[in-house]
């Protein structure tokens, strides 16, 4: 398919605005920053916000997707119907042959159309960054319980180690049983990341394989386990291409499920 744009021999920056305008070059302008967009939305949660304010930041970049999506498809026709290029094309002529350079407010907007669409990925970096630290911090406090020689256990509350990553954090506890320090966490949730056999697919070699999460509380100051449960995720493709040959595997366990076991146990 050919693209065609107009050429304005005076005019390199009508030429400039025509070429993107009708070129599939608009698509990774609008689409990246819209993939942004929908990627802060859902990582709102990290960010240190009131929740009505979080609320009105996710309209925002919600409205700000949907804008993007719908001029990186229709700008072509929008550039035409208000003849942005010719416009464009006689400010710029004249203001070559007035001999004037592009004045400052021109960079300015430049500048800030560049920084609202760069602002959606800079704070979900930001944010999720911040999460990350978080974590660390929290697995850094929390390493006193390892071995069993923390500290005397003062608390009632709940904190969760990965088997897997050798990691403390609060993942699959309710807010309102996360331990803050190591003498609050009398009890600990233990979960093993794991994955049991499905199937194997008709005519291949390929396994199928569904992942699984064994969780288990554990009491610090009896040292018994109180309770266990093995959790299921999701089941893997029910078919798979002939020229595939790795192994396949279904989703995770459902974060809510555990979540919602710890809570039911705790009353």
């Amino acid at each position: 398919m050919r693209y065609t744009y107009k050429v304005y021999t005076q005019s390199n920056l009508a030429t400039a605005l025509d070429k993107f305008c009708h070129t599939p070059i608009r698509l990774v302008i609008f689409v990246i920053p819209m993939i942004l967009a929908i990627y802060l939305a859902l990582c709102s949660e990290h960010l240190p916000a009131a929740e009505g304010v979080l609320d009105v930041v996710i309209g925002g970049l919600v409205v700000l997707a949907v804008i993007l999506f719908f001029a990186s498809f229709f700008l072509g026709i929008l550039c035409d119907k208000c003849r942005l290029s010719e416009k464009l094309a006689l400010w710029d002529i004249r203001r070559q042959a007035a001999g004037g350079k592009l004045p400052l407010r021109f960079w300015i907007i430049v500048i800030l159309i560049v920084a609202l669409l760069a602002t959606p990925g800079v704070a979900a970096l930001i944010s999720r960054g911040q999460a990350r630290q978080a974590a660390d911090d929290y697995h850094e406090a929390m390493t006193a319980l390892d071995g069993g020689h923390g500290p005397e256990v003062t608390g009632n509350k709940v904190v969760s180690f990965n088997q897997n990553e050798n990691r403390y954090s609060t993942k699959y506890i309710p807010e309102n049983l996360q331990a803050e320090t190591p003498s609050d966490a009398r009890y600990i949730l233990r979960c093993t990341d794991g994955e049991e056999q499905y199937g194997i697919y008709e005519n291949s070699f390929v396994v199928g394989f569904r992942r699984t999460c064994a969780a288990e509380i554990y009491d610090r100051e009896t040292g018994e386990v109180l309770a266990s449960q093995l959790f299921y995720g999701g089941t893997p493709p029910h078919q798979i291409d002939e020229d595939v040959t790795k192994a396949q595997y279904g989703s995770e366990p459902d974060e809510a499920e555990i979540l919602a076991w710890v809570e039911a146990f705790f009353g």
